[in-house]
């Protein structure tokens, strides 16, 4: 085999077993705890109320979104 091969075939070799490695690699991913607390009753007719109580903490207080992210 010509040494014009070898000096093309040798590297990419290389970087076929450091990707290769790498991709079988695992990332932990960080702990989730889900936090369980009692629902607090709200006026039925207070609907601010219930929107802080029930939707806030997803939707944000301003209802676009800025709230918890989602749980995955």
């Amino acid at each position: 085999m010509p040494i014009k091969k070898l000096i093309l075939i040798v590297p990419a070799l290389i970087a076929f077993n450091c990707t290769a490695a790498a991709q079988g690699q695992t990332q932990e991913q960080p702990k989730t705890t889900v936090q369980h607390v009692a629902v607090k009753p709200t006026s039925p007719t207070s609907g601010k109320e219930m929107y802080t109580a029930y939707c806030a903490v997803c939707h944000g207080t301003d209802g676009k979104g800025g709230g918890l992210p989602p749980v995955r």
